[in-house]
């Protein structure tokens, strides 16, 4: 008996995760959240916590794309302009600051991104 109040009291303990989230918008801005959830007594808890928020992505970001070392890359896609678009790499801060580390010119506009090759440290874009 004593064995199942144990883990009666195990399955009604508090328990709490957080991550960090990245969101990109056709507004210009690229944002970082800290998203807690909280469990107890059956009832789950979100709360969402802004942490950063850059326009280092141009007008239109979109597609985001996170590295093995904490670098975001993001596209503008610009499609307003057919021209050119852009791609923007960013770092990602412990605390969810986001640094501008670079900023290219794309031809046309980049509606994705992915990294490839050995060690993920290829790059690639597509319209």
């Amino acid at each position: 008996m004593r064995s199942r109040v144990i883990s009666a009291a195990l399955l009604l303990a508090k328990t709490a995760s957080a991550v960090q989230v990245l969101v990109s918008a056709y507004a210009g801005n690229v944002t970082t959240f800290n998203l807690t959830t909280t469990v107890s007594d059956y009832t789950t808890q979100a709360t969402l916590q802004l942490l950063d928020v850059s326009n280092a992505c141009g007008m239109y970001a979109s597609w985001l794309v996170m590295s093995h070392n904490n670098t975001l890359y993001c596209v503008d896609e610009n499609w307003q302009n057919a021209t050119h678009g852009g791609l923007s790499s960013l770092r990602v801060g412990p605390e969810g600051r986001l640094t501008l580390l670079n900023s290219v010119t794309t031809a046309g506009g980049p509606v994705s991104i992915a990294l490839f090759g050995p060690g993920a440290k290829g790059l690639v874009t597509a319209n």
